[in-house]
């Protein structure tokens, strides 16, 4: 949930910075720990969260240039692969059932890929399993 926060709601976001707010239960505040120091003057940031561009401009009306939390899901990769043609061709009925038993396909549903090129594990195994037949 969001909540507003007077002074903090003030603070410009930045992915990653060691930047947070706290809570401290003894003086009753909140406070901004930088975990660094500041030359005067410099702009401190906090983190909004570890948000894709698309959560940043729903939640706060702004996106991030070459946001690292960003990922592209593919909807039904495994359809557009088995559209072609050599693939399709190339597994046989007990493969796929193989394939299907072994989660390779449903890793294939929605993959995602990070902007950084990562991607789970399952996914890059499924795609071996899928083309290498």
């Amino acid at each position: 949930f969001n909540i507003l926060m007077p002074m903090i709601d003030a603070i410009n976001h930045i992915s990653g910075p060691k930047t947070e707010f706290v809570y401290s239960g003894l003086s009753d505040m909140f406070k901004v720990e930088a975990g660094r120091m500041f030359r005067q003057g410099q702009e401190a940031y906090i983190s909004y969260g570890q948000l894709a561009n698309e959560d940043l401009a729903v939640r706060y009306g702004f996106v991030e240039p070459n946001n690292t939390n960003d990922a592209y899901v593919f909807d039904d990769m495994l359809g557009l692969l088995m559209q072609h043609d050599a693939v399709a061709r190339s597994l046989t009925q007990a493969q796929i059932t193989q394939l299907r038993q072994s989660g390779a396909f449903e890793a294939l549903k929605q993959p995602a890929i990070q902007r950084n090129g990562s991607v789970e594990g399952g996914v890059l195994k499924a795609l071996d399993a899928v083309l290498s037949e």
